[in-house]
């Protein structure tokens, strides 16, 4: 088919209005016992090798900020035991096992970041819509979707190099947040789709 004939149909999501977002927002912070002033980052998935997971403990690890909280959700494939080994010597990273897509949701609402340096997974989009940062890998696709706007990152020196930016508030996460929700609502809601 001539490429001036095919158009990209993606996966879409359910933007939320404001007010609706901040009550999910407010109270999944408060499910997870986790103040205003912290930022959240999220990796999600089923995690093998390829989602780069000990590549992100480890850089999270090294960059020491007392804001910074790391939600990890999903099922563990392969690594088990160096995964394991990397959460339980920093108490700022939390697994939470495997959440259904509507836990999911209220999760990455009341998150910040969305770290997804390895694979790419479908859950990017949903991140999107709930107005959150995204650190991706750059494959074709996110960059399709972010742009300029992305933050992409491959190996753990890039990773380290995006934590100690937001510690050292270099990086806006707040802007960066609001830009990647204005892609959302111009390529991912339904109602436009």
């Amino acid at each position: 088919v001539p490429l001036d004939k095919l158009e990209l149909w993606p996966l879409g999501g359910n933007i939320q209005g404001d007010e609706a977002y901040n009550q999910v927002r407010q109270d999944y912070r408060g499910e997870l016992q986790v103040s205003d002033d912290k930022i959240i980052f999220v990796h999600s998935g089923r995690i093998n090798r390829d989602k780069k997971t000990c590549e992100l403990l480890r850089a999270f690890s090294c960059v020491e900020d007392e804001r910074f909280v790391l939600f990890i959700a999903g099922e563990f494939m392969e690594d088990v035991d160096e995964i394991q080994m990397l959460i339980q010597r920093d108490p700022r990273i939390r697994y939470l096992g495997w959440k259904s897509g509507k836990e999911l949701l209220k999760l990455l609402a009341a998150a910040d970041v969305y770290l997804q340096p390895g694979s790419m997974s479908a859950t990017m989009q949903n991140a999107m819509c709930c107005r959150c940062a995204m650190v991706v890998q750059p494959t074709e696709i996110y960059q399709y979707f972010l742009g300029e706007t992305g933050i992409y990152v491959q190996t753990q020196t890039e990773l380290e190099e995006f934590f100690r930016s937001v510690s050292a508030r270099k990086m806006n996460i707040e802007k960066v947040k609001e830009l990647h929700f204005k892609k959302a609502k111009q390529y991912l809601d339904y109602r436009n789709i």
